[in-house]
């Protein structure tokens, strides 16, 4: 069986309104039933932007439990959108994970938060950062172009602890460093000009401290 399907007993594609109409559906993975729904509705292929949900997420860790997590995209206005996902985790309890997105007339930018209240932090070893009951975090990155040489860039990432985007995979795809850092660089017609400020949080070894 194919990762993840929707059947129904009724579907209908509205060519109109570019919308994909499910009666009495039901969500599976691998072949299995996990969701009933009377009635949803999704945008078709042919639509690039426009609110609704996206493709589920599915897996399992042996110290948060299976999980299963559907996205939805909210198509705000031209220069901007939402997406939030809820995640519900067999063993830890429900992780809300939200992103917002922005364009300026001179750059972009990202906001991305993801919080989980544990219910089972003895999950963890005694000596990890993650035997914890509340956990979440926070990324940002961004581009701002302040005139026609000089650009200002970042990209940094804040956590109640540094393993916790690590153990639920959410915010960057880190598995032993995360990188922070905040740029700016200019470019003349004959000048290159960079100045870059970083800051490295081990997610590995627990006894290794903080780098700066």
């Amino acid at each position: 069986p194919p990762l993840w399907q929707v059947k129904a007993a009724k579907i209908v594609v509205n060519h109109e309104t570019h919308e994909i109409y499910f009666t009495d559906a039901q969500i599976e993975f691998f072949g299995k039933p996990i969701a009933d729904l009377p009635y949803f509705s999704i945008p078709d292929p042919s639509v690039k932007r426009k609110s609704g949900f996206l493709t589920p997420l599915m897996g399992y860790s042996g110290r948060t439990g299976f999980f299963a997590g559907v996205p939805y995209y909210w198509a705000l206005s031209p220069s901007y959108d939402l997406t939030v996902t809820p995640t519900g985790y067999s063993r830890q309890g429900l992780l809300l994970g939200g992103e917002w997105r922005q364009r300026s007339d001179y750059g972009q930018y990202t906001i991305d938060a993801a919080g989980i209240d544990q219910l089972d932090p003895d999950a963890f070893k005694p000596d990890s950062p993650s035997r914890r009951g509340l956990r979440g975090g926070i990324r940002t990155t961004g581009t701002e172009y302040l005139n026609n040489d000089w650009t200002l860039g970042w990209d940094g990432t804040l956590s109640t602890d540094r393993l916790f985007t690590r153990d639920y995979a959410v915010l960057n795809h880190d598995t032993s460093v995360t990188t922070s850092n905040i740029h700016l660089t200019g470019i003349g017609d004959r000048d290159y000009f960079n100045m870059e400020a970083d800051y490295y949080q081990l997610l590995t070894d627990p006894s290794s401290p903080e780098l700066v």
